[in-house]
């Protein structure tokens, strides 16, 4: 009835690294890099048992690292991966799409300028007959009031 049985055996370095190489065939790495990666969850599996049982001698309490935590750093690790290349992706998405606004816009305000220097004749040509006009009918509003004096 109070019986407890201690099933937290640890796995040795071959058994971790066959769930690590059949955990992480498909995640989308270099095969040096997932060589590397295997051995960093290897060793960060390692560290936590040693680190319990430091911690076990120093504080009386039991930390148990399991076969089961191990598979959940190496599905931490895939899921975390995957987030982040998503978040990535999307910035890259973000970016291009930004460049390709910046660019529209510079040709579009390439086009505008193209078109004020080919009005600009037309322009000074419109403002030198209203100056006349405006001369003309300065002159005639004079005539037309001193005759009225």
């Amino acid at each position: 009835n109070c019986c407890t049985i201690d099933w937290f055996k640890e796995w040795p370095n071959d058994a971790l690294e066959a769930v690590a190489i059949k955990v992480l065939k498909d995640v989308d790495v270099s095969e040096p890099d997932r060589v590397k990666l295997r051995e960093m969850c290897k060793r960060f599996h390692s560290s936590v048992r040693e680190l319990s049982v430091e911690y076990l001698r120093k504080e009386g309490r039991t930390n148990y690292v399991t076969p089961t935590s191990y598979l959940e750093l190496l599905t931490m690790f895939t899921s975390l991966l995957t987030k982040q290349r998503e978040r990535v992706s999307s910035a890259k998405k973000r970016y291009k799409v930004g460049l390709e606004k910046l660019a529209f816009t510079a040709a579009a305000v390439k086009e505008m300028q193209d078109e004020l220097t080919a009005l600009k004749p037309n322009l000074i040509q419109t403002v030198a007959e209203t100056e006349d006009l405006m001369a003309r009918v300065s002159k005639e509003k004079s005539e037309v009031v001193e005759p009225k004096k």
